[in-house]
């Protein structure tokens, strides 16, 4: 293997190294810019190796590489040294036969370089100071376009060089400004030591704990001179005072680079001892490790001695039980026990310091008062009396105060010394006492009841105003001179004494005993109803309360005679009364409005909608067949209202019930939308179902009143879309092993709704607008009751919806889960053709146009029938002959079908199967009609699959037929 020749040096090589230099770029780590450029390059050229690198003085040093491992290399073993001779792209098409490189590593060692392609790095003052290449182990080559691209990269390069060079410049700047900065504040600091020097004592301490400096203030306290203190260990001034504990938590404090703040009783040179409130700051070197301590302390003994003399006087005052609080001659607190802190909720270091006239609310307590406690301990230096105050927290209490002043023996004041025993609750007993008394007293003169005092015989010991105004007397005629009697009716009296003699068994006396009696052997209050009688005569109903007053032993020492003037209430009761009735006399003619109203609009709109069914069924042409479905559109939505005002009825009277009993759930859903999808396809809009995957096939609840939601929402949206589509969603929101909740939602692309219209959609009589209901019709009532049943069925139901764009409305209802296996039910007449012969029917019905209907309905399925114009005529028929079913209407003439039902029932004894056919349809019907024992129930106006169904149900469980005699 031959060897690298030398390096190629360029003749600006010392000014091409300082440029280098300047860039502060050599052995830094890895940057994501130079990275991402070498990769991005490397990806567009499909080059497995490229690199971008700087070439020092003896060494090529890679800044970013891909494809290889060398970090560096030496300068004459590279293809670099070659790049930065010349000013464009250098392309070595076979390095192998290359003289300049075929001996380098890259083209001896196992990468087998064969390939290569680089363009020098050149600073804008021409200096070639490194290269981007890239490398392949196969011949390759580049076009013009890509060595241009190579160039420009190069250019970019050398740019975020530039940006680079220009951040380290100005983090240089920065730094020089902030020495600068530290400079004139060390400046000023050295300004003010000399001060600091007067005022406080300050040491400097090496690591080790050695003085390095101690300035005079800590010369004198500590009676050492500078010379006998500087390079002494700092334990020399160390007292015994304080264990090794605390001083290994001080060292532990500062060796954590802490300050640390507290007291220390230090020893000076002659052996007595001085107190200092010291603080330490530790100085860490660049490199964060700890190269001394500064300490700033300043003397406190006198105010330890004083502390001390408060530690000795509070050793006796921790025995009592009431607070205690100690204060200097100017009121300032030294200490408190810790009853007081209990009574004040303040700690000793909160009030330590403070007046003793700043922890009293002056806010609460009289300003002369204080100003007199303040005047007596001056002139006397003593003080007893009760202070309020209030703690921490705003409660108040009550002190009972003893100041007592301490001297010296010197005979000089030193301390005030404070007994506070709490009687806070006592003063508030008091002061409940007194707003009781003032309380009741308020209450016995102003209340607007008749009020009498009076003693165990009888006789008035107290009366109020509205009393004497009630009787028409005066105090100075009842109070202490006369019993109640003459307030009562005599001949009340005596009926009340006999009736009550009577009930206890022994004659009581006539008078007082007959009013107080009850009370008295109850030992609780008493009412009834009694007559006063007023000095001119006049009687007056009241309500009259007895109330025995007892003293501590239980002893009855008096009563008190409540009295209400039953006058006015006596009168609203009759009113009240009348109201009632008159409120059940306009209920019932609501009822009976509804009822008739029900059974005049059902009975022809039965024949409208069942002969148009009919004919529905018969040939007809095209226009004869829309003339029709507009026939049964407009019947069915006047139906739809019938319904809306009778459940609006049976909500309002609260005996809309909610039924319970299982059902298919997606069968009901694909109803809903099979009923609604012949309307969406004529105003050509898209009107889909979609079901979450997982619902339930069966469950329990209310089929029907889901139905009405369901179809009065879908129906609205259908209504209220132009153009775009309608969608119902049914999605599983949560599932417990009984039970299943579900989110229903209808959502279109209609009209929508305003702000101010969505927060009163749900009202009654409500619509999007005031021309709504002109525009696209309706009663205003669906969406109140469909609200109504949601929320009876224990669900929530709202609206989101914006003007111009559209509507969602979904409720949210949770039913049980059903294990019921559906039977789906044969609608058709095959289970009665197997029979042995034809099914009779006997229809009672006294409405013509409905006989013809129902004839021709029953004769259509298969069956015989039977006309009856009343209930009567119904009776007879069915003493005559045998039938396997009745149709029984409601309202008829001479015998109505519950009359008729009950004879059927009771005097024949006939289980024959009965179904009420009606045009009510009011709260309760269905019921009444079962309880009086018919077996089904079908309103009108009916369809014939619904008549069928009902005929189906009945027949295939009822004991009683004669299909098969």
């Amino acid at each position: 293997m031959e060897t690298p020749s030398k390096p190629l040096i360029p003749l600006n090589e010392p000014l091409r190294l300082a440029a280098l230099d300047s860039y502060d770029i050599l052995d830094t780590p890895p940057e994501p810019e130079f990275e991402k450029i070498i990769q991005l390059i490397c990806m567009v050229l499909n080059m497995p190796m490229g690199f971008i690198s700087f070439i020092d003085k003896n060494r090529i040093w890679y800044k970013s590489k891909l494809g290889f491992d060398y970090d560096e290399l030496p300068r004459n073993e590279s293809f670099s040294q070659h790049t930065i001779l010349q000013d464009d792209v250098l392309e070595i098409l076979d390095a192998s036969n290359d003289e300049r490189v075929k001996s380098i590593r890259f083209v001896t060692s196992d990468l087998q370089v064969k390939y290569y392609a680089g363009v020098p790095l050149i600073t804008d003052e021409g200096f070639r100071i490194g290269t981007i290449s890239v490398m392949d182990t196969k011949t390759n080559s580049l076009s013009s376009e890509t060595k241009v691209m190579l160039e420009k990269i190069a250019q970019y390069i050398i740019t975020q060089l530039e940006l680079r060079k220009k951040y380290i410049a100005s983090k240089q700047e920065v730094k020089k400004q902030a020495d600068q900065e530290i400079k004139e504040l060390q400046l000023e600091l050295t300004s003010h030591q000399k001060a600091l020097d007067e005022s406080s004592i300050v040491m400097i301490v090496n690591k080790d704990g050695i003085i390095q400096y101690a300035n005079e203030t800590a010369c004198r306290y500590s009676k050492y001179s500078q010379k006998e203190l500087i390079n002494q260990n700092i334990s020399i001034l160390r007292s015994g005072y304080h264990t090794d504990e605390y001083f290994n938590s001080l060292w532990s404090i500062l060796n954590k680079g802490q300050v640390w703040k507290g007291e220390l009783r230090n020893k000076a040179k002659d052996g007595t001892f001085y107190w200092v409130d010291m603080v330490v700051v530790p100085f860490m070197n660049e490199k964060g490790e700890l190269v001394k301590y500064v300490s700033l302390s300043r003397d406190i003994t006198d105010k330890k001695l004083i502390f001390e003399e408060n530690q000795r006087l509070s050793f006796v005052a921790r025995g009592i039980q009431d607070g205690v609080l100690i204060t200097d001659p100017e009121g300032v607190i030294q200490w408190i026990n810790h009853p007081y802190e209990l009574i004040s909720e303040y700690s000793l270091q909160e009030v330590m310091g403070k007046k003793m006239s700043e922890t009293i609310s002056t806010t609460i307590t009289n300003p002369e008062f204080i100003n007199q406690v303040r005047s007596e301990l001056f002139k006397t230096f003593t003080y007893q009396g009760e202070i309020k105050n209030i703690t921490k927290s705003g409660r108040e209490y009550y002190l009972n105060v003893n100041i007592q002043p301490i001297y010296n023996e010197y005979n000089q004041l030193i301390h005030f010394v404070a007994f506070a025993a709490d009687i806070t609750e006592k003063k508030q007993k008091e002061i409940q006492i007194l707003a009781l008394i003032e309380d009741q007293k308020a209450t016995f003169d102003g209340v607007g009841l008749s009020i009498i005092h009076t003693d165990i015989n009888g006789i008035i010991q107290r009366v109020n105003p509205a009393a004497l105004e009630l009787l028409e007397y005066t105090a100075e005629e009842l109070v202490g001179k006369m019993d109640c009697s003459p307030f009562y009716d005599v001949k009340e009296m005596e009926e009340r004494t006999k009736e009550l003699s009577l009930e206890l068994g022994y004659t009581i006396k006539l008078g007082m005993e007959t009013v107080v009696i009850k009370s008295k052997l109850s030992g609780k209050p008493h009412s009834s109803e009694w007559t006063y009688v007023t000095k001119s005569g006049k009687k007056i109903p009241v309500w009259l309360t007895v109330t025995c007053i007892k003293n501590e032993q239980g002893e009855i020492t008096g009563y008190i005679r409540v009295a209400e003037n039953y006058t006015t209430k006596k009168e609203a009761e009759k009113e009240l009364l009348h109201a009632k009735l008159m409120a059940e006399e306009a209920v019932l003619a609501k009822d009976s409005f509804l009822a008739n109203m029900s059974h005049e609009i059902r009975t022809p709109l039965n024949a409208i909608i069942g002969f148009t069914e009919l004919l529905s069924q018969s040939k007809l042409d095209p226009i004869q067949t829309e003339y029709l479905s507009n026939i049964h559109i407009a019947g069915d939505n006047l139906l739809l209202i019938i319904n809306d005002i009778l459940d609006l009825s049976k909500i309002e009277s609260g005996k809309l019930e909610i039924e319970s009993y299982p059902f298919n759930l997606t069968e009901i859903l694909r109803h809903v939308h099979h009923l609604l999808k012949v309307k969406a396809e004529e105003k050509k809009l898209d009107f889909s179902l979609y079901l979450d995957a997982d619902l339930p096939e069966m469950i329990e609840g209310d089929r029907g009143r889901l139905n009405q939601i369901l179809m009065n929402l879908a129906g609205n949206a259908i209504k209220f879309t132009h153009e775009g589509d309608v969608s119902i969603q049914v999605k599983k929101l949560e599932e417990t092993s009984t039970n299943v909740t579900l989110r229903f939602s209808v959502k279109d692309t209609g009209i929508g709704m305003s702000e101010e219209v969505l927060e009163r959609i749900f009202e009654r009589f409500t619509q999007a607008e005031s021309s709504t209901t002109r525009k696209f019709g309706g009663t205003g009532l669906g969406l109140s009751i469909s609200k109504q049943l949601v929320e009876l069925q224990h669900g929530e139901i709202h609206v989101k919806s914006k003007q111009g764009i559209g509507s969602e409305f979904y409720f949210i209802l949770t039913y049980k889960k059903s294990n019921h296996v559906e039977n789906k039910q044969n609608t058709d007449l095959n289970r009665l053709g197997s029979k042995k012969r034809q099914v009779r029917i006997l229809l009672c019905e006294d409405n013509v146009m409905n006989q013809k209907l129902a004839e021709m309905v029953i004769k259509h399925f298969g069956f015989e029938i039977t006309i009856a114009n009343h209930g009567q005529m119904g009776v007879e028929l069915v003493k005559k002959e045998n039938f396997d079913l009745i149709l029984m209407d409601l309202q008829m003439p001479i015998m109505d079908g519950y009359q008729a039902t009950s004879i059927i029932r009771k005097n024949l004894n006939n289980s024959i199967p009965i179904i009420a056919m009606t045009a009510h349809s009011l709260v309760g019907e269905k019921q009444k009609c079962l309880d009086i024992g018919m077996n089904g129930y079908i309103s009108k106006p009916f369809k014939q699959s619904e008549l069928l169904n009902e005929i189906n149900r009945v027949l295939s469980t009822s004991t009683h037929s004669n299909l098969d005699k």
